[in-house]
């Protein structure tokens, strides 16, 4: 276990018996066999939730759940010239030895990052979604805290995809949260745009099912289509839209603005 930090010991999930140990990759900041990287800033989520969540820790092949081929025994980063990676082992269960060579033909693994702010998994309802953004994981901390300090309840995941794929669901009770929600998801990705990070995802959020691409949009234009999207003029011109995203990123900052109804 050499160069390897954050290393957490598991507790074990089952009691089946184990036939074997592979030891892996879960994610790398490098494209894998299959063009997949995850930022390395997310590794101690992942960590934490596999530790939080033990069904998280069984592992299935070809991902169906229904097909748990062992469960991880621990995970920890590991330092490798320039590139780092979520380093574990499986242990396998001692039902699938007649598999073995199915196992050894496996890619790799694949680990998602699943968490829930300000609900239960148990409790959340996936029918009142009203707000979802696709970006990329290194955003993950950004809209967390965001979500997180708004009181509101959501889902977020982290997928292994091509740049870490990720997925805000968010079930925000009110227009002037919707548009706050909105407009943290547009600064991120035009400070990104400003910081002339190249990446091939298309960043964009869903407002009550109405799409908005968010990859050099223009203010004008999104604040428009976010008009349409809310139902309502959500009362806000490009300069004042400037402050109060501005104002959104003071954590100490009170934000308050009036969504004017159609006919005003």
């Amino acid at each position: 276990m050499e160069n390897i930090h954050n290393l957490v010991k598991f507790d074990r999930v089952t009691d089946k018996p184990l036939s074997g140990r592979i030891r892996g990759s879960f994610n790398t900041t490098q494209k894998d066999a299959h063009g997949h990287v995850v930022s390395d800033k997310l590794y101690p989520e992942y960590i934490e939730s596999m530790k939080q969540h033990p069904e998280r820790r069984i592992v299935s092949i070809h991902h169906n759940r229904d097909d748990p081929m062992g469960e991880i025994l621990w995970a920890g980063i590991q330092e490798e010239d320039d590139v780092t990676h979520l380093v574990g082992e499986v242990g396998l269960y001692e039902d699938i030895e007649h598999r073995e060579d199915e196992i050894d033909r496996l890619g790799g693994f694949s680990v998602s990052l699943v968490g829930y702010e300000n609900t239960k998994e148990e409790a959340w309802n996936p029918n009142q979604i009203n707000f979802r953004y696709l970006g990329l994981g290194e955003d993950y901390h950004q809209l967390k805290e965001a979500i997180s300090e708004k009181g509101v309840p959501a889902r977020l995941e982290v997928q292994k995809s091509a740049e870490g794929a990720f997925i805000v669901d968010v079930v925000a009770n009110n227009i002037p949260l919707l548009i706050e929600l909105a407009l943290v998801a547009y600064t991120i990705n035009r400070e990104r745009k400003e910081s002339n990070k190249e990446h091939d995802t298309t960043p964009e959020i869903v407002v009550n099912e109405m799409q908005i691409n968010l990859k050099d949009k223009e203010l004008p234009d999104f604040l428009e289509q976010l008009s349409d999207a809310v139902g309502e003029n959500i009362g806000l011109d490009p300069e004042q839209a400037e402050v109060l995203m501005e104002a959104l990123e003071d954590d100490d900052a009170k934000v308050e603005f009036e969504v004017k109804s159609e006919d005003e």
